[in-house]
């Protein structure tokens, strides 16, 4: 899952903190940080690394209102969860595991089948 963190322009200890939270996660180096302020460079980076999910990283309103500029992405606010509260490792992996419990339902590898899981006896 990549993450576009989405900082204020100028705000260094929520760049600091994002970089952080990248350095954190495997995979995160790419993870691009956004800048709310810069809309048009913030759509191409959004596309160009393919990001599931913005999370917002700092008290700015345009860093907050960022993920609602990209309906199409991953929601990461639910069960409670508010911009800028919650573990973003944490709702991520909640996410991938909602993913892969769907793709496993959805295949019938979770139907308990021995011949589906490559077991023959």
């Amino acid at each position: 899952m990549r993450i576009g963190w989405a900082i204020q322009a100028g705000d260094l200890e929520a760049f600091r903190r994002a970089v952080r939270l990248s350095y954190a996660l495997w995979g995160g180096r790419f993870n691009p940080i956004l800048i709310a302020n810069y809309e048009s460079g913030t759509k191409r980076l959004v596309d160009l690394f393919r990001v599931d999910v913005i999370w917002p990283v700092g008290e700015g309103a345009e860093v907050k209102a960022l993920p609602e500029k990209f309906p199409y992405l991953i929601n990461a606010f639910v069960s409670g969860c508010s911009s800028g509260s919650g573990n973003p490792a944490r709702i991520a992996t909640d996410h991938i595991s909602h993913i892969v419990c769907s793709y496993v339902f959805v295949s019938g590898l979770g139907s308990g089948s021995s011949e589906r899981r490559g077991h023959r006896g």
